[in-house]
């Protein structure tokens, strides 16, 4: 295996965590039941960075939450021009610094802009986002085009390149 990418289904990329599911429980949940996630996401963020291959994200639709984490994690992030991406932690009553966002995320597009996105929770056009953070729309038709899933992987998991 060459590389990985990470794709999206139905127009989109990852939404994040469901809020009735996930961030409504861990609003009530005690400390050691949220070190336990927080451990569980870390982990995640820790694999993609140790992955010997590159981990690419192609980005198409929405991109929030913890699904921006995985994007800003990704060795290369390719987005569509309709893209939009959101840390929205701030917006569900959770700190700016999940999955590492408040480490990573002032390296890539900058201090003042990434306190903006994790102050605010506001959205950024792929249009707008700067190099770092994404490179035009065609190399995603390229990544869909030549990515394959494995059999037993369903539309949104990571697929392999040749």
């Amino acid at each position: 295996m060459k590389s990985i990418v990470i794709t999206g289904a139905g127009g989109n990329f990852c939404s994040g965590g469901d809020v009735h599911e996930i961030i409504g429980p861990l609003t009530r949940m005690q400390m050691p039941q949220l070190l336990e996630f927080t451990r569980m996401t870390g982990d995640l963020i820790k694999a993609m960075r140790h992955c010997p291959q590159p981990v690419i994200s192609s980005i198409d639709g929405v991109c929030a939450g913890a699904g921006a984490l995985i994007a800003l994690f990704s060795d290369l992030r390719y987005a569509a021009p309709g893209a939009r991406v959101a840390f929205l932690f701030v917006r569900v009553g959770l700190a700016g610094c999940d999955m590492g966002a408040c480490a990573m995320l002032p390296r890539v597009v900058g201090q003042g802009r990434a306190a903006e996105l994790l102050y605010t929770g506001r959205s950024m056009s792929a249009r707008k986002a700067s190099p770092g953070v994404s490179s035009t729309a065609s190399p995603i038709r390229c990544c869909r085009r030549r990515s394959r899933s494995p059999p037993s992987s369903p539309p949104g998991r990571a697929s392999r390149m040749p």
